[in-house]
C-alpha cells in the first residue's frame, strides 16, 4: 500500500505504540511509504522520534533497506533528529528486540 493516509501512518504520527501494536497483530503492511516521497513507516517513526514504535516496527518486520525517492534509508533519517535524541533512536534501529525508551 502506499499511502500516508493508513491507519498505521496516522498511529506512527499520534506516537501510539499500543494502536500500532494492534495493527500489526492485523497484518498491516509494515513496509507501507507514501506516494509522493516514499517515506515509510519506519522512516515516519524516525521523524517523529518515537524510538519505541521505530524498535517495534524493525522487530516485526519493516526494512531497514528501503529507500525513499531520493535514496535515503530509515537510518540517514536518524540525522535530522535534534542530536539529544540520536542515540536513542540508532539503538532502536540496531537492537529492535531491546527495550527502546520513547
Amino acid at each position: 500500500m502506499r499511502n500516508s493516509n493508513t491507519p498505521l501512518f496516522y498511529a506512527v504520527a499520534t506516537k501510539n505504540l499500543g494502536i500500532v501494536q494492534d495493527l500489526i497483530t492485523k497484518d498491516t503492511d509494515v513496509n507501507a511509504s507514501t506516494r509522493t516521497s516514499e517515506i515509510t513507516v519506519l522512516m515516519a517513526a524516525v521523524l517523529d522520534s518515537s524510538p519505541a514504535i521505530a524498535a517495534y516496527l524493525v522487530a516485526h518486520g519493516a526494512s531497514l533497506v528501503d529507500t525513499d525517492k531520493y535514496g535515503h534509508k530509515p537510518i540517514d533519517y536518524v540525522g535530522k533528529l535534534p542530536a539529544k535524541r540520536r542515540a536513542a533512536m540508532y539503538a532502536a534501529l540496531k537492537n529492535p528486540d531491546r527495550k527502546a525508551g520513547g
